[in-house]
């Protein structure tokens, strides 16, 4: 008896962005008069709007979403002219100065913007904490939703009810500081594309770009340094007001060139090399995603450099009294002390961390066993010796200490100049990671 598969037309495949080699693209629309939402196809070239594509074999129909939902987003209804990178950049820019915000707030709120259009197209999705007065907070993140894609402002929420709107591809905003422990812990960790969380039976994963208020007096909330941070200070004057009326007129205008800014770059977003090799590893992601995203435009990612000066010293300053990074920076000492092999043992190593501790102001001392935990987890290996666990201080294992010493900006805190080959070498090949050492165990004691 013949078959008539082939004659079953394909099920329509809902989406609200799809990404295809080559650069073309589909992006969710929406009609202004109507508020259907459509699709819109670009070969980079050219755009059209509809509500149903074929492409590549398979058909593509807008996501359907609940009218509650389309309410409170801010869609595109076309992709419109931006004219140059520099040009948006600063218009945006502009937008929050015009408001009262300082301009190195001004700065890096647009360039959170940027990145929220592109975490398809990055190793993170870029990932917002923002702390200050509360009328301060409410109008950058009402200036925030007019801008950024995709954007949904949420008060709270379950990872039950969240799941359907994943599907969007949102940019979540919490202007409430509302935030558990728990949940912003794993906010943290969908900034990740690899997490997934249970939700309804399934794996889920919860990627996106997102802003969230964390209160007038900052928390850190994370040791994450690939998040941005922003202090918001009280608008000088009368605080403005930002009426139901200018916020659709922004939206309607910024939204419709940031999506023709999106489509025209996500090849070159996701191939670009832009990287500030002299930052510690989490300040370092974070710049690759915000420069990344600014295409065309060497001198305003440029510009990024004061911002991760800042972080890089905030890194620091948690470094000064972190006890890995004093567990590393004893490690460091002890490279630079013999130029022969040795046994560096953990009740020595004990006792430095915990002098450099108190010398610190910081009287909550390791116990050995501890202190040969921490070793442990940076991936040096005590082994047993007739007088205590020690650490073998090859040639391997005194690579690997100043390679994590850069990792964790360890290095920054000891002398400027190079102490040893080993100085030169890592900061000359800018390695920000290193492999277990191995060798043999006969070695005498001293």
């Amino acid at each position: 008896m013949p078959s008539n598969r082939k004659n079953v037309a394909p099920t329509p495949i809902e989406t609200a962005g799809e990404v295809f080699p080559g650069g073309a693209c589909i992006e969710l629309i929406q009609n202004p008069e109507t508020a259907k939402l459509l699709l819109l196809f670009s070969d980079v070239k050219n755009c059209t709007a509809t509500d149903r594509i074929e492409h590549g074999g398979r058909t593509y129909i807008p996501l359907k979403l609940d009218s509650k939902t389309i309410h409170a987003m801010k869609l595109p209804d076309e992709a419109r002219d931006f004219h140059t990178t520099g040009d948006l950049f600063h218009a945006i820019r502009q937008i929050f100065a015009d408001y009262g915000f300082w301009q190195n707030i001004a700065a890096a709120g647009t360039y959170f913007v940027f990145s929220s259009w592109f975490p398809d197209c990055t190793p993170t999705a870029p990932c917002l904490l923002v702390s200050g007065p509360k009328p301060e907070a409410d109008l950058f993140f009402q200036i925030m939703a007019c801008l950024v894609r995709h954007p949904l402002q949420l008060a709270d929420f379950n990872w039950g009810n969240l799941y359907s709107v994943m599907k969007v591809q949102p940019t979540l905003l919490f202007g409430e500081n509302l935030m558990s422990a728990s949940k912003l812990r794993m906010l943290f960790a969908s900034n990740n594309p690899q997490t997934l969380v249970p939700a309804e039976d399934t794996l889920v994963s919860f990627y996106s770009a997102k802003a969230i208020y964390r209160g007038a007096q900052f928390e850190e909330g994370s040791n994450d340094n690939s998040i941005l941070r922003i202090n918001l200070m009280p608008v000088r004057g009368r605080l403005p007001i930002l009426s139901l009326q200018t916020q659709l007129e922004i939206a309607r205008k910024f939204q419709c060139q940031l999506l023709r800014y999106r489509i025209q770059n996500i090849e070159k977003v996701g191939d670009s090399v832009f990287d500030f090799p002299w930052l510690a590893a989490g300040p370092r992601i974070l710049a690759r995603v915000l420069g990344a995203c600014i295409v065309d435009s060497p001198e305003i990612q440029a510009d990024l450099t004061p911002i991760f000066r800042r972080q890089q010293q905030a890194v620091c300053e948690n470094a000064w009294l972190d006890k890995y990074c004093i567990a590393i920076e004893v490690g460091l000492a002890l490279c630079h002390s013999k130029p022969e092999e040795f046994f560096a043992f953990v009740g020595n190593f004990t006792d430095d961390v915990n002098t450099i501790l108190k010398a610190r102001g910081n009287n909550e001392l390791l116990e050995p066993r501890e202190m040969g935990s921490i070793l442990r987890s940076l991936g040096l290996y005590p082994k047993r010796r007739t007088k205590g666990f020690a650490i073998r201080m090859t040639i391997e294992i005194r690579r690997m200490i100043h390679r994590l010493a850069l990792e964790f900006d360890v290095a920054a805190l000891m002398d400027e100049k190079p102490r040893c080959p080993h100085c030169h070498d890592v900061i000359k090949s800018d390695i920000a990671g290193a492999s277990p050492a191995t060798g043999s165990d006969d070695l005498p004691e001293p």
